[in-house]
């Protein structure tokens, strides 16, 4: 349940940093590197996540 839990959180995180500005549509869409900094910071807390997670057993 843990995991779970920590993933939906960590993808709910980066999609609203990869999704900074309004307007930003799938034409022509481009990351700045704010939106970038909070992708990487998600990945890394779910990459964190299931480091520790594999580790308990």
């Amino acid at each position: 349940m843990k995991q779970r839990t920590l993933i939906a959180l960590a993808l709910a995180f980066a999609s609203a940093c990869a999704a900074a500005h309004e307007g930003h549509a799938a034409v022509g869409a481009h990351l700045h590197a704010s939106d970038v900094f909070g992708l990487l910071l998600a990945f890394g807390i779910a990459g964190a996540g299931l480091v520790w997670w594999k580790g308990r057993r």
